[in-house]
Protein backbone atom coordinates (compact mmCIF):
# COMPACT_ATOMS: atom_id res chain seq x y z
CA UNK A 1 0.00 0.00 0.00
CA UNK A 2 1.68 3.56 -0.58
CA UNK A 3 1.29 5.84 1.86
CA UNK A 4 -1.00 8.97 1.74
CA UNK A 5 -3.84 6.66 -0.58
CA UNK A 6 -7.39 5.61 0.96
CA UNK A 7 -6.49 2.70 1.64
CA UNK A 8 -3.60 3.24 3.70
CA UNK A 9 -5.39 5.60 5.84
CA UNK A 10 -8.13 2.97 6.56
CA UNK A 11 -5.66 0.43 7.19
CA UNK A 12 -3.92 2.47 9.53
CA UNK A 13 -7.11 3.71 11.49
CA UNK A 14 -8.10 -0.03 11.83
CA UNK A 15 -4.92 -1.19 12.70
CA UNK A 16 -4.90 1.08 16.18
CA UNK A 17 -7.78 -1.29 17.24
CA UNK A 18 -7.02 -4.95 15.74
CA UNK A 19 -3.53 -6.59 14.43
CA UNK A 20 -3.42 -6.48 10.95
CA UNK A 21 -1.33 -8.39 8.77
CA UNK A 22 -0.96 -7.58 4.52
CA UNK A 23 0.36 -9.73 2.03
CA UNK A 24 0.45 -10.64 -1.17
CA UNK A 25 -1.67 -13.47 -2.59
CA UNK A 26 -1.42 -14.85 -6.12
CA UNK A 27 -4.54 -14.67 -7.89
CA UNK A 28 -4.86 -18.17 -8.76
CA UNK A 29 -4.73 -19.17 -4.98
CA UNK A 30 -6.46 -16.23 -3.96
CA UNK A 31 -10.46 -18.26 -2.62
CA UNK A 32 -12.06 -14.09 -2.95
CA UNK A 33 -11.48 -14.18 -6.69
CA UNK A 34 -13.51 -17.61 -6.88
CA UNK A 35 -16.86 -17.60 -8.18
CA UNK A 36 -18.77 -19.59 -5.59
CA UNK A 37 -19.80 -22.04 -8.54
CA UNK A 38 -16.39 -23.16 -8.27
CA UNK A 39 -16.41 -24.48 -4.44
CA UNK A 40 -16.83 -28.15 -4.23
CA UNK A 41 -20.44 -28.91 -2.47
CA UNK A 42 -18.57 -31.58 -0.13
CA UNK A 43 -15.66 -31.40 1.35
CA UNK A 44 -12.76 -33.28 -0.31
CA UNK A 45 -12.69 -36.04 2.54
CA UNK A 46 -16.47 -36.97 2.16
CA UNK A 47 -18.21 -39.24 -0.01
CA UNK A 48 -21.70 -39.60 -0.94
CA UNK A 49 -23.29 -41.81 0.28
CA UNK A 50 -24.89 -43.52 -3.14
CA UNK A 51 -24.47 -46.89 -4.66
CA UNK A 52 -25.59 -46.71 -8.20
CA UNK A 53 -25.44 -50.84 -8.28
CA UNK A 54 -28.32 -51.53 -6.10
CA UNK A 55 -31.55 -52.66 -7.28
CA UNK A 56 -33.25 -48.82 -6.38
CA UNK A 57 -32.67 -47.90 -9.59
CA UNK A 58 -34.19 -50.85 -11.41
CA UNK A 59 -38.22 -49.79 -11.17
CA UNK A 60 -39.61 -45.90 -11.06
CA UNK A 61 -43.15 -46.13 -9.02
CA UNK A 62 -45.97 -43.96 -9.41
CA UNK A 63 -47.94 -43.40 -5.79
CA UNK A 64 -50.85 -40.69 -6.68
CA UNK A 65 -51.87 -38.64 -3.96
CA UNK A 66 -55.16 -39.62 -2.57
CA UNK A 67 -57.56 -37.84 0.38
CA UNK A 68 -57.88 -39.38 3.28
CA UNK A 69 -55.63 -41.94 2.69
CA UNK A 70 -53.84 -42.85 6.30
CA UNK A 71 -50.58 -44.62 6.23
Amino acid sequence: LQKGTARYNLVAEYQKRHQIIISYCEPLKNKALIPASEYPALPEDRQIGLNPETDEKSRPEFKPFQRGLRL
